[in-house]
C-alpha cells in the first residue's frame, strides 16, 4: 500500500503545474570562431562598421575588446551569451515603510524578474522606515547605491521636496505633475490620472455625476479637476470608505439616466456602485474610470450587465514578451498590475542606458516622469477591448477592438 501511495505522490510531484521557476538554466547563444587569421580592435571596429556583429562577437576577447566593451555588452546581452567582461555588482536600495509592504513585495519581484532575465550580479537591499522623517537619513546611508526606489502614498508626496541625494531615486507611484519642485536626481513612474479624466471627458455628457472616496486625497484631488473643467454640469456623490448599502444614492434617482457617471474609486467599491445602479434600474449614457478600476478582477465582481457602456483609462502597453513571460514566472501581471508595469519600465529604461540593453519597452521619461500612453478600454461581457477617442463628445457608438482579456 505504501509504495501505491509514494508512486502516485511521486506523480504528483512530476506532472504538477508548479508556479517555481525550473532549476533547469535557460540556454545560451555561442559564437564560434572558424576563421584562422588574428582580429585587433581596429578589425573588430571593421566587422562593427561592415554590420557583421557575429564575426565581432565571435572574434572578440579580452585581449582586443579595447574601447568597444560598450558594444560588445550591448550585443552579448541582445544575443544572450556570456560576456567575458569583468561583471559588476549592481546595488538597489528599496526604501519603504511597513504600510506599503505589499507594494514593496511587488517592486522587489519585478526587480528580480528584470535582472534574472538580463545576468545582471546584483544586490537589493531593502530598508523599512517607522517615521517619514527617518526617509532623508536612510537616503544618506545609500550614497553608495545605483538606484534608489522609493515608493510613497498620495499623502506623502510633500516630502519629496525636501530631500536631496547623489544617487537617482525613483519614484512609481507617483507622477511628477503633483510634485513641482524635486531634485533633479528624482524620476517619477506614476500613472497621470489626470490625463486619463481628460481623454475620458471626451466620451462623457455634459452632465456628470462624480462618485469619489471621501478618505481618498487622491481621488478628492481627481474630483476638483474634474469641477474645474468648463460646460460641464456635475454633480459629486461622495462615498465613505466604510458603506456596504448606497440605497440612498439611486433608489427612486432616475435623474443620473440622463448623466454620465465617474468613478473616482477602488474597485471593490466601484463594483458596489455598478451593482446598485443595475439594482435600481439606474442606466446613465456610460461610466468612466481612471486605471484605479481596470483589472481582470471586475470581471468576478460584477455582472456583465453591470459593467453596460463602462469605459476605463489605462496606460499600460506591452514589453517584450520574454519579459512579460518572465514577470509571469515571478508570479505577476504585466497587462494588468499598474506597478508591475511601472517598474518593468523603470528599469528597462535605467539599466539599458547603462548596460546598452535592447529596450523592452516603449516609453521614455521627458522631465523626470515616464511618459505613458493613455488607452481607452471598453468593457465587454468578458473582455476589454480598445476604443479610439474623439476630439469632441462621444455620439453613438464605438468600434471595438481586439480582445485584451478573456478569463479562463
Amino acid at each position: 500500500m505504501r509504495s501505491v501511495i509514494f508512486s502516485l505522490l511521486l506523480f504528483c510531484f512530476l506532472f504538477a503545474n508548479g508556479k517555481y521557476l525550473s532549476p533547469i538554466p535557460l540556454p545560451k547563444s555561442y559564437f564560434i570562431d572558424l576563421d584562422i587569421y588574428p582580429c585587433d580592435s581596429y578589425c573588430l571596429q571593421e566587422h562593427l562598421k561592415n554590420g557583421e556583429i557575429f564575426s565581432f562577437l565571435a572574434k572578440a576577447s579580452p585581449n582586443n575588446i579595447g574601447k568597444l566593451q560598450k558594444e560588445y555588452q550591448k550585443f552579448a546581452a541582445l544575443f544572450d551569451i556570456s560576456s567575458f567582461l569583468p561583471t559588476q555588482t549592481l546595488h538597489i536600495t528599496i526604501l519603504s515603510s511597513k504600510v506599503l509592504a505589499p507594494y514593496t513585495n511587488t517592486i522587489i519581484k519585478s526587480l528580480n524578474a528584470y535582472v534574472v532575465r538580463k545576468g545582471i550580479s546584483y544586490q537589493i537591499e531593502t530598508k523599512i522606515y517607522d517615521q517619514p522623517s527617518q526617509i532623508q537619513e536612510s537616503i544618506d546611508q545609500a550614497y553608495q547605491s545605483d538606484l534608489i526606489i522609493l515608493p510613497l502614498s498620495f499623502d506623502q508626496k510633500e516630502i519629496l521636496s525636501t530631500l536631496s541625494s547623489t544617487v537617482p531615486i525613483f519614484v512609481p507611484t507617483l507622477h511628477k505633475s503633483f510634485i513641482p519642485q524635486t531634485s533633479p536626481l528624482i524620476f517619477f513612474g506614476g500613472v497621470d490620472y489626470i490625463d486619463q479624466l481628460d481623454k475620458l471627458l471626451r466620451l462623457a455628457q455634459n452632465k456628470v455625476a462624480i462618485f469619489y472616496l471621501k478618505q481618498s486625497a487622491l481621488s478628492q484631488k481627481l474630483t476638483d479637476h474634474l469641477l474645474q473643467q468648463p460646460n460641464i454640469l456635475a454633480k459629486t456623490y461622495p462615498i465613505d470608505k466604510t458603506a456596504s448599502n448606497l440605497k440612498g444614492y439611486f433608489k427612486n434617482h432616475y435623474e443620473l439616466n440622463h448623466f454620465s457617471i465617474v468613478l473616482n474609486t477602488p474597485l471593490v467599491k466601484t463594483a458596489l456602485i455598478l451593482s446598485q445602479l443595475t439594482l435600481y434600474d439606474i442606466h446613465p449614457k456610460n461610466k468612466l474610470s481612471t486605471q484605479i478600476n481596470y483589472s481582470p478582477k471586475l470581471f468576478t465582481l460584477t455582472q456583465p450587465r453591470d459593467r453596460e457602456n463602462f469605459l476605463l483609462a489605462s496606460c499600460i502597453d506591452r514589453l517584450d514578451p520574454k519579459a512579460e513571460a518572465m514577470l509571469e514566472a515571478f508570479d505577476l501581471n504585466p497587462s494588468f498590475d499598474w506597478l508591475t508595469y511601472a517598474i518593468s519600465v523603470g528599469s528597462d529604461i535605467f539599466f539599458s542606458r547603462r548596460y546598452g540593453f535592447r529596450r523592452e519597452s516603449h516609453e521614455n521619461i521627458e522631465k523626470q516622469q515616464i511618459r505613458y500612453n493613455t488607452k481607452i478600454w471598453r468593457s465587454k461581457e468578458f473582455s476589454f477591448v480598445p476604443i479610439a477617442v474623439p476630439v469632441q463628445t462621444l455620439e453613438g457608438d464605438v468600434p471595438d477592438g481586439a480582445h485584451a482579456y478573456i478569463p479562463k
